[in-house]
């Protein structure tokens, strides 16, 4: 019964490995977009200040050293060893490594994370206790993983599972807490948020009965997820239609909305779950006459245990609104190893705001820039596609958390990067004396209201000779 319920097919292993590679390079590639803003000591977050406004200690290796070029050589060994796991070559040294770094990366600047980061980080941390080069890798071809037999079965088989029901159910709990999802108005806040809607999306911001019906269907799949992944009634049949469903889900999202490597991250939640039965009907067969039941050492065992026992208490504190902490010191364990998990994702849509910022430079003779845009217009209108201005979902991220209270002391950081950074590469006659960054609020999730456009200035930062 517990084999049935929480075994994974070397094969749904081997689909989950590749994957998950694929997925891991594709977001470092993307991070090394904004290596220097984001993990250096001249970008948006210096190490010195983190730890100085951080509650607890935090520990990373991309705190060693804050240059550039430290920070290009921990990428490229990530990026090294990302490239290793889809290969499946020492494929669990490659995954310890792929997640000890990018832990460091994600605890080095918290102000760009989002809920793909944090389903990414724990889907290596879970893959770290299983056979992820049993099939289809470098390894197996050399005879280092080919004798595991399927399907694996462990605390770490039954937590990789858990990890993906946990984030649907959760999700689906979340929502129903909320009425805009029990009346349909859900999707019609979500398209009007202009710092990652897309075009689709905003052409179906025109039929409001149209998002209404499918913010229901969105609640009713993302529902039916987790229901059939343990459906007692033809389990794997159901399997099948779950991670299908979910496909079709995340498809949707990410044409609707620019949420970055979050869609195709929990996508890779789902694939564990594929039962063999599927590959057996694919044509991709085993045949495998002396492989033997994969049997973990008991020390892993028990660390995943007690990681798993964690996880169970953050995803059931998770369900309250109020979104309760953990106790001490559960709570110090769980920001060292950032486990605290919290899948609301779009749940409160009428809290829902739509906006964007400006960035404007003071040239020597008084004039003002537009630095974002490096034009001499200044503009508080809301911009047309606006989530292709930002060069991915960690810059937008970054914007969306420094743009709240509780990131203000970061601001004057934010001011100096932008001085320094503008004035390094600008003519002479574009150098700017002084930088302001306003964040332009505009509230109109719901239909009746208008567009309430709120202009709030963030900081103003006068530029030093040195950064000139």
């Amino acid at each position: 019964m517990v084999r049935d319920l929480f075994g994974i097919d070397v094969r749904s292993l081997a689909v989950f490995r590749v994957s998950l590679g694929v997925v891991l390079c594709w977001d470092l590639f993307d991070r090394m977009l904004g290596i220097e803003a984001h993990y250096t000591q001249d970008g948006l977050v210096p190490a010195k200040l983190l730890q100085a406004l951080s509650v607890r200690p935090v520990y990373s290796l991309h705190l060693f050293s804050d240059t550039l070029n430290f920070q290009v050589l921990l990428f490229a060994v990530a990026s090294a060893a990302a490239l290793m796991l889809l290969l499946g070559w020492r494929t669990r040294v490659a995954t310890l490594v792929s997640f000890v770094l990018i832990l460091s990366m994600h605890s080095r600047n918290p102000l760009t994370l989002h809920h793909g980061d944090t389903l990414l980080r724990v889907l290596l941390m879970w893959g770290v206790f299983l056979p992820l080069g049993a099939r289809a890798s470098v390894d197996a071809r050399r005879s280092l993983a080919a004798t595991v037999a399927s399907p694996v079965l462990s605390i770490g088989s039954a937590a990789l599972m858990l990890q993906g029901f946990f984030v649907y159910l959760i999700a689906t709990i979340s929502k129903l807490q909320y009425d805009s999802w029990w009346d349909g108005r859900a999707l019609y806040a979500v398209v009007h948020k202009a710092s990652y809607v897309r075009p689709l999306g905003e052409y179906l911001a025109q039929f409001p009965e149209v998002l209404e019906l499918f913010s229901h269907a969105t609640l009713f799949v993302e529902g039916a997820i987790p229901v059939l992944f343990f459906s007692p009634w033809k389990r794997n049949g159901c399997r099948v239609a779950a991670v299908l469903l979910g496909l079709g889900l995340h498809a949707g999202i990410f044409a609707v909305v620019d949420v970055g490597t979050f869609q195709p991250v929990t996508a890779l939640a789902l694939f564990p779950w594929l039962p063999a039965s599927l590959w057996e009907r694919l044509g991709w067969r085993l045949g495998d006459v002396d492989a033997k039941p994969w049997r973990p050492r008991w020390g892993s065992q028990a660390v995943a245990g007690l990681l798993l026992g964690y996880t169970l208490i953050s995803n059931a504190l998770a369900i309250d609104v109020a979104q309760r902490n953990m106790p001490e010191p559960l709570a110090t364990v769980g920001y060292v190893l950032r486990l605290d998990q919290r899948w609301r994702m779009f749940a409160n849509t009428d809290a829902t705001q739509q906006g964007w910022w400006v960035v404007t430079g003071k040239l020597e003779n008084g004039a003002p820039f537009d630095l974002l845009h490096g034009t001499p217009s200044v503009s508080l209108e809301r911009p047309e596609h606006y989530y292709r201005e930002m060069p991915n979902m960690a810059w937008r991220t970054y914007w969306a958390n420094i743009s709240n209270e509780h990131y203000t002391p970061f601001r004057p950081a934010m001011g100096r990067y932008f001085c320094t950074s503008w004035n390094r590469n600008a003519e002479p006659k574009l150098r700017t004396s002084a930088v302001q960054v306003i964040y332009v609020v505009e509230h109109n999730y719901k239909a009746e209201l208008g567009g309430i456009v709120r202009p709030r200035e963030l900081v103003t930062t006068e530029c030093g000779e040195s950064e000139r």
